[in-house]
């Protein structure tokens, strides 16, 4: 043998082995952000800061109790035989220990439910936080002795199965993993993720999905009085939904390019239409007492194209009628001279054939007038849409009367352009009477109205003869003005002729908006539901084939919301540059005393 090979190997005894130091466990903070010990591949984050009150409270929770103390809810749980303490009695029956009190426990601190993508199946994880270590632990091990009692294996999980990262760790089953580090449990299905979150939680330094930029700016949209705020990285589920996972490819790629959808440009406006394209998206819900607050954010947007149609401020803001109070009010914003002049930047190809036909058809309203070069960039960007009830002539009140509704709009050349307006609506009351003649149905006649110096036209059927029933038709008595620069149409003369009267005696407000907003009064809509209760319950029974009680039943839930809700507001507006958010607020009635 070698001397030069076997003295070296003779002389390791002697030399000193140096192990790795094992990386040390640093403290886990209390006021630690629960996102930092969220893997960094989490594609989807939930996180319940209100949790423990909500359940602390249960039926007590402010929005519970103004739920349950509406005679309408109340009604229908007695109809129903449904008493909420006794479902939440049977619910801790079943459960073997008092569900809520437990889950206040277990989320003193907050909870979080993570889930990423790295299988065939997603990998979750829960992460439950405490605010004392023992009592924590002491709730954490009767749960697992339970559980392994129900299971017939007494006594299974009376010692963890092993130690993770200062962790206590449990198994059950294949499928399941639970640990424990101090006030803290981590529940998930994939062992693997887990380690991934114990290694987060002994780094004091770590910061996990919190460390990522979307969720950073995700954060900073976050609200006061949360219950709950989720987070999704859009970028990633696109490649699941490319392979199929996310259920139909075309509905999610529909939904990722709504801004590329004429549709969705018309009818929902440009700020939401542009939410489709964020790289991430947050929501968070919040609640003050018994009111109501979400919030949808669309992180990191690319608007393209369809930047141009995003709203701006504007001095030809529509001017807003302060007259009596509406049912509704909606101030949108909808560019059409650019959405027309840059259709081919905006849409696809196989879109574009219907802009021509729409300028075509328009034509024929505008007599022949170049309707993209002349009548298009007339028109404001900023429309606001009125809705009020209206008081019907007796002959002619349906018998399931509507709100009438009005859109307000500037003309930005009202001596040349303006009068094409009326011309316009006259062209296609005759048009569509030349298609009721067709069908054998009576005209619409056409008549003029002058509300003090403003000309108003109106279109209206011939009361119907006595003893005939009045049609839902007649809620329809289209009409329209031109005041000033200020062209008003709606769906029925007395509401435009009331707007003319209250645009006339400078009953405005006038606040230029700066977001889309839509505004619904709870009260209206709850006394045009009372008045209209039988009407509504036959037509369900007539047209969608309801038994009688099934209609009352299901109208009895909606008059029992919109008893509860006062004010509902909805606003679209840009955060900042590549930031949109779409906000509810929802004003509930406080229980009275």
């Amino acid at each position: 043998m070698r001397l030069d090979i076997l003295i070296p190997l003779l002389a390791l005894p002697v030399l000193p082995f140096v192990w790795p130091e094992p990386r040390p466990i640093e403290p886990l903070a209390p006021e630690r952000e629960l996102a930092t010990l969220s893997p960094t591949d989490s594609t989807v984050y939930v996180e319940a800061p209100g949790l423990a009150d909500l359940a602390r409270r249960g039926l007590e929770h402010p929005l519970a109790r103004a739920v349950l103390a509406e005679p309408r809810v109340q009604a229908l749980l007695a109809a129903g035989k449904t008493d909420p303490k006794s479902l939440l009695a049977g619910l801790d029956a079943v459960a073997g220990f008092e569900v809520l009190p437990t889950v206040a426990k277990l989320s003193e601190r907050g909870a979080a439910l993570s889930l990423a993508f790295r299988g065939a199946k997603p990998s979750a994880l829960l992460v439950l936080r405490g605010a004392d270590a023992q009592a924590f632990g002491d709730e954490v091990e009767e749960l697992l002795a339970l559980a392994a009692e129900r299971a017939g294996f007494a006594g299974a999980f009376d010692q963890p199965m092993d130690r993770v990262l200062g962790a206590d760790l449990w198994r059950v089953g294949e499928e399941l993993s639970i640990a424990r580090r101090d006030a803290v449990a981590f529940v998930s299905n994939d062992e693997a993720f887990l380690r991934d979150a114990l290694e987060l939680a002994a780094s004091a330094d770590a910061k996990g999905l919190a460390g990522s930029a979307d969720f950073a700016a995700a954060a900073k949209a976050r609200t006061p009085n949360e219950l709950v705020f989720a987070f999704a990285d859009l970028g990633e589920l696109d490649q699941r939904a490319e392979k199929g996972r996310l259920g139909d490819p075309e509905g999610w790629k529909k939904l990722r390019n709504m801004a590329r959808e004429p549709g969705v440009q018309f009818l929902l406006g440009p700020t939401f239409a542009v939410l489709g394209g964020a790289r991430s998206a947050s929501l968070s819900i919040a609640c003050e007492r018994e009111d109501v607050r979400l919030s949808l954010v669309g992180h990191g947007v690319d608007c393209g194209a369809a930047g141009a149609l995003l709203p701006e401020a504007d001095a030809a803001f529509p001017p807003a009628p302060n007259g009596r109070a509406n049912v509704a009010t909606w101030v949108l914003h909808r560019d059409l001279a650019d959405l027309f002049a840059k259709r081919a930047d905006l849409f696809e190809p196989e879109q574009l054939p219907a802009f021509s036909e729409a300028l075509s058809n328009l034509a024929i309203f505008f007599g022949g007038v170049d309707i993209s070069e002349t009548v298009i960039p007339s028109l404001a960007p900023w429309g606001r849409v009125v809705v009020r009830d209206i008081e019907f002539d007796a002959a002619s009140k349906p018998e399931l009367p509507f709100p009438a509704a009005a859109l307000i709009v500037r003309v930005q050349d009202p001596t040349q352009v303006g009068p094409l307006f009326p011309s316009a609506f006259q062209t296609v009351v005759g048009l569509m009477n030349v298609e009721r003649g067709q069908q054998g149905k009576p005209p619409m006649q056409l008549q003029l109205e002058l509300v003090g110096d403003v000309q108003v036209s109106y279109a209206k059927l011939m009361p119907p003869k006595p003893g005939e029933g009045v049609d839902v038709v007649y809620n329809l008595e289209p009409a329209c003005a031109l005041r000033g620069e200020v062209f008003v149409i709606g769906t029925h003369r007395k509401m435009v002729e009331e707007l003319v009267k209250e645009l006339a005696a400078g009953k405005l407000d006038a606040r230029a908006p700066t977001a889309e907003r839509l505004e619904i009064a709870g009260e209206a809509v709850l006394s045009a539901l009372v008045a209209n209760r039988e009407a509504l319950v036959m037509n369900a029974v007539l047209s969608e084939g309801k038994t009688r009680e099934k209609a009352e039943r299901d109208l009895d839930g909606v008059l029992a919301i919109a008893e509860l809700v006062e004010h509902v507001e909805l606003e679209a507006r840009r955060l900042d540059a590549e930031s949109f958010a779409l906000e509810l607020a929802i004003d509930v009635a406080a229980p009275k005393e």
